[in-house]
């Protein structure tokens, strides 16, 4: 099991690695071991090769959002020598027999000459072993035989293992719903086979995951909230299925494991995890304890069963293994676990900041009743951009 931990004592986040049982952890990558004349070495993104064998990260340095993708190998820890520099939020999608990966990337950062701005953005595809400027662009305008694309469009690729098709997605903002797009993995990076729409944006697409030859859509729904959506990319002419909905509760996340589908979402003042079949019959339904939030923390195409995250502000965080209808606590002593019998009691108060151009943005704060003057986990929502808040 691999995941991103902060060691005792560590600045920064480390790419760890322990047993399926769990206990005790081994450092894979630790970025404070990175010199870097621009400064201090910060982990932006990680992805896992299917089989393990490899991790597609991203370095920032300083805090500069002009950042570089390396590739480790995780039995050796050494580098590949791979490298694509001048990248940002481009995590990896790892090709099924791991000879590359697809990444996204500002047209106006590929590098010396490159045209384009940085709201021109575009995936490309990387091959192992080859220098970044033989990668081709898979996905973006003028790319991929799609038309809407539009400067300002963030573009990424969805690859899962076992499904011979690719999904395009090309989401405006954060909070506008996404277009999807689809063509077969053999065909990616031929021109003459374009990327064919499956949703555009008046179907409410809010998350998108691949399965075999289905692509399933979590989307806005025309009676409830949110639903469950299919669409089968073998048929001659793919149309899209209701799967799933419910009517007492908000729809928010969408997974998918060897086993079927996994979905997250809120019900009144709890949070829950239910997994359906490959059909949308619902299996059965977990939920989180009084006070937690759950969520999808791993899950692969390859293992039946998924790893839940549950966390909440006055609790300590906590990982289960969920596999059959039973779930098994899985210990990991890079949670950062509260000490025993310790417990916050929140507080919530509201602070206003006034921008370059004098706007007034608020922001809530949480933090514990007896913070003054203390160094203690706090949290904090503000405005965001696009006119969105961000959770």
């Amino acid at each position: 099991v691999y995941f991103a931990g902060r060691p005792p004592g560590a600045s920064q986040v480390h790419i760890m690695r322990t047993s399926t049982k769990g206990g005790p952890a081994t450092v894979i990558l630790d970025p404070s071991r990175v010199s870097d004349p621009r400064g201090p070495a910060s982990i932006n993104e990680w992805t896992l090769s299917p089989s393990g064998r490899y991790i597609a990260y991203v370095l920032c340095f300083g805090g500069n959002e002009n950042c570089s993708m390396r590739v480790l190998a995780t039995d050796s820890g050494e580098e590949l020598g791979d490298t694509v520099d001048k990248v940002y939020y481009a995590a990896a999608r790892w090709l099924p027999d791991e000879t590359g990966f697809v990444y996204q990337r500002h047209r106006a950062m590929a590098g010396p000459g490159a045209k384009g701005s940085f709201d021109d953005n575009v995936v490309l595809l990387h091959t192992l072993g080859q220098p970044m400027l033989e990668d081709v662009e898979v996905f973006g305008r003028d790319v991929g035989g799609v038309g809407d694309l539009r400067v300002g469009d963030f573009l990424r690729v969805v690859i899962a293992e076992g499904s011979p098709f690719v999904l395009g997605v090309a989401d405006t903002g954060t909070s506008a719903p996404s277009r999807v797009y689809a063509k077969r993995l053999a065909d990616l990076t031929k021109p003459g086979a374009p990327f064919v729409p499956i949703f555009r944006a008046s179907d409410g697409v809010r998350d998108v995951v691949l399965h075999g030859s289905r692509a399933f859509a979590l989307a806005d729904g025309r009676i409830v909230e949110r639903e469950v959506v299919a669409v089968d990319l073998a048929a001659r002419s793919p149309s899209q299925r209701s799967l799933f909905s419910l009517k007492d509760a908000t729809l928010r996340g969408l997974d998918v494991a060897k086993d079927g589908l996994y979905v997250t979402g809120r019900r009144g003042m709890g949070s829950f995890v239910a997994q359906l079949d490959a059909e949308g019959h619902l299996l059965r339904t977990v939920d989180a304890p009084a006070g937690f939030n759950v969520r999808v923390a791993g899950s692969s195409p390859r293992e039946p069963g998924v790893f839940l995250g549950t966390e909440g502000f006055a609790q300590p965080r906590t990982l289960a293994r969920f596999r059959d209808g039973r779930s098994t606590p899985f210990p990991l002593e890079a949670l950062g676990r509260l000490p025993p019998g310790e417990r916050v009691v929140p507080r919530a108060r509201l602070e206003w900041a006034t921008s370059r151009d004098g706007t007034k943005v608020p922001m809530t704060i949480i933090e514990a009743g007896d913070a003054r003057g203390k160094l203690v986990p706090t949290m904090m929502t503000a405005y965001g951009a696009y006119g969105t808040v961000l959770e």
